[in-house]
């Protein structure tokens, strides 16, 4: 037999959508679930790095203070490219900044 659950709202995914609405309406008091097609929590980050804004959106939360603290910091980047022959591909045209801010390994 099934126990009734009540809650003001069901959320249908635990993505980062899903996640991060629970948390901000869980913040304004709002009873939340989360339901998801996977049977349980995922052991390890599926993600690469965290952009500032991100960043800056987690903070506004008060979600980013364990990812700083614990999280890696990564200050400098660099890409590289091989032409159709293996051979590394140089020159000014090649440079971007790319700025992430913190590796997910906690």
């Amino acid at each position: 037999m099934h126990e009734e659950t009540r809650v003001d709202v069901l959320i249908v995914g635990a993505g980062p959508a899903g996640v991060m609405c629970a948390n901000a309406l869980a913040a304004a008091g709002i009873h939340v679930k989360i339901v998801d097609q996977r049977p349980s929590r995922v052991a390890s980050g599926h993600a690469d790095g965290i952009q500032p804004r991100t960043l800056e959106v987690l903070q506004s939360y008060g979600l980013a203070e364990r990812l700083l603290k614990e999280g890696h910091q990564m200050h400098m980047l660099a890409f590289y490219n091989l032409d159709s022959d293996g051979v590394l591909v140089v020159g000014p045209s090649l440079i971007k900044v790319h700025t992430i801010l913190i590796l997910l390994s906690l």
